[in-house]
């Protein structure tokens, strides 16, 4: 099933603008009297006849319509990598695997301290998209550590933060209830003591996400799978 993005609702119509349009009418051929599916990224999955075409835009006839609950909160905090693609192919896995929160952090360490979150927003969509996901993760202003942790502290989550050491215990052994979860996730260069000190008052449980060391991004995709399962 191919599905279209639009947050253009209007009673019994939708319509699709810009890349989804082109996409509908050029890439994909479709005509007027076709049916389509549209989502809207916050649970809708509806059923539409196309209804007119133009070079950027597509009115679709609503004919049917299922919304679709959001589920458990699924967070990912993460301090965006030096090497730019490798977080955007996190942000591809994250949301196809199921996490509906995202929050780049900044740590002492980072190497990256800037993004273009409309460039983020797009590699969401089109993750959401291909993986038939009807609720598009939120993607969370970059912040810096100590600011997100002092927001979490109330939080009734379950909270993690991943840390390599040996005697740590291992995440995918203490996630066995239906709580809400959010894992944190480290720069290339790792936490430093303060701010594991921080989390851990805050009440963050320092956790291995593997038996080995993992990049950033893996290790965010691996918190990803063991979270949503």
């Amino acid at each position: 099933m191919i599905v279209f993005y639009t947050d253009d609702f209007l009673g019994n119509t939708a319509t699709l603008h810009a890349s989804e349009s082109k996409h509908c009418n050029v890439v994909l051929r479709k005509k007027p009297g076709d049916l389509i599916y549209v989502i809207n990224g916050q649970g809708l999955l509806a059923e539409g006849r196309i209804l007119s075409q133009d070079k950027k835009t597509t009115s679709i006839e609503i004919v049917s319509r299922e919304n679709f609950p959001i589920g458990r909160y699924r967070g990912i905090a993460i301090c965006p990598t030096k090497n730019m693609s490798r977080f955007e192919f996190f942000l591809e896995k994250a949301t196809e695997i199921g996490i509906n929160n995202i929050f780049p952090i900044l740590c002492t360490r980072s190497e990256r301290k800037i993004l273009k979150p409309q460039r983020l927003e797009k590699i969401l969509l089109s993750a959401a998209k291909q993986s038939i996901n009807y609720h598009l993760p939120i993607l969370h202003p970059l912040q810096t550590f100590t600011d997100f942790v002092k927001k979490m502290e109330d939080n009734d989550f379950d909270k993690f933060i991943g840390h390599y050491k040996e005697d740590n215990p291992e995440l995918f052994d203490l996630i066995g209830n239906e709580k809400e979860k959010l894992v944190v996730i480290g720069p290339e260069g790792d936490f430093t003591e303060s701010e594991l000190s921080l989390a851990s008052s805050s009440g963050f449980v320092t956790v291995n996400l593997s038996k080995s060391r993992l990049r950033t991004e893996t290790a965010g995709i691996v918190a990803s799978s063991f979270i949503c399962v």
